[in-house]
């Protein structure tokens, strides 16, 4: 039996999901596990991509962002053995609408109906999955951290400007990110502080074009340093440069970005998305906020670009706990 794995391109776009494929695909050649990448773009013609598979001996695993296609495939249940990874659940995301919510509720649940298993990126996801889907078998794989983040653990400051507090956010330019958000709680600070963007800046161009031109409204542009997507090693650099971790997120399955700051020990102020609870300890290594509390959260960074003491303190914390992410 082989295991056949498809997925998008994973020389596309750099998101948290091409990573997590990426890092599967290795995984199964290092354990020497029969795992064929087979790599779709959707939208093309279904029962051609499944043709050279062997109905039965071989095992399917779809990835979760061709839900729609899969949702509107009349096929969809003869296949006997196949699962789907769960990147997120998209009925999830507090930003949807009603009629939105309803729409992708209804195209996850007759997918999961065809599937053998389930594989969940994250606990929570894992959980939801449990009790909704009680016919599939759950198994949960959460994302690696690669180790280069804890071999910077520690290592301040490896930049100039030793007065400015630099901050980082770390995400693809997209609405749910919240950047712009972000934004207006930064312009609202009074003091010296620096804004690294890493990530993304063309899957939505509108919204990236959005935030530069509130910038240059704001005139702060000078203030915001445009990274774009950097590979572990060059992002784990940067961090080592940072003085604080930010992420507005309105919605996430997991929270990589974040595992790998508390990886490298960096103090971190996050939404409560994904598994923000358990890889940032409040208090001790940051701070977390509930969604939908913007005077909150924007109070905490506040705090944590102007009171020194208080930043110093969780890195302090983070140095010593960041090894149980690494």
């Amino acid at each position: 039996m082989t295991l056949r794995f498809i997925h998008p391109p994973l020389d596309g776009p750099v998101t948290g999901g091409t990573r997590y494929n990426q890092s599967l695909t290795r995984t199964a050649q290092c354990h020497g596990i029969r795992l064929d990448s087979v790599e779709w773009q959707g939208q093309v013609d279904l029962p051609g991509l499944l043709a050279p598979f062997d109905l039965g001996q071989d095992l399917l695993l779809w990835d979760s962002l061709f839900l729609r296609d899969l949702a509107d495939w009349s096929g969809m249940g003869l296949w006997p053995r196949q699962g789907l990874l769960v990147h997120y659940l998209p009925y999830a995301n507090p930003m949807l609408d009603d009629a939105e919510r309803k729409h992708w509720r209804d195209q996850f649940s007759r997918v999961a109906k065809g599937m053998r298993f389930l594989l969940a990126t994250g606990a929570p996801v894992a959980d939801e999955l449990r009790q909704q889907y009680p016919h599939c078998a759950v198994f949960l794989r959460e994302p690696q951290v690669d180790p280069v983040f804890r071999q910077w653990r520690g290592r301040r400051r490896a930049l100039g400007c030793p007065d400015r507090v630099r901050l980082i956010t770390v995400a693809n330019l997209l609405p749910g990110k919240r950047q712009r958000e972000l934004l207006e709680s930064l312009a609202r600070i009074d003091a010296d502080w620096e804004w690294h963007l890493a990530g993304e800046t063309g899957l939505d161009p509108d919204y990236a074009e959005g935030l530069r031109q509130r910038l240059r409204q704001l005139g702060l542009t000078g203030r915001v340093v445009w990274q774009g997507v950097l590979s572990p090693d060059e992002l784990a650099r940067l961090m080592a440069a940072m003085d604080l971790f930010v992420s507005y997120s309105a919605f996430e399955s997991y929270g990589m970005a974040l595992a790998e700051a508390a990886a490298t020990g960096l103090p971190i102020l996050s939404t409560e998305v994904g598994e923000a609870r358990r890889l940032v300890e409040t208090g001790k290594s940051g701070l977390v906020i509930p969604v939908g509390r913007p005077d909150d959260f924007e109070r905490a960074l506040a705090r944590m670009i102007m009171d020194e003491s208080f930043r110093q303190s969780l890195e302090s914390r983070c140095s010593t706990e960041s090894s149980r992410f690494a």
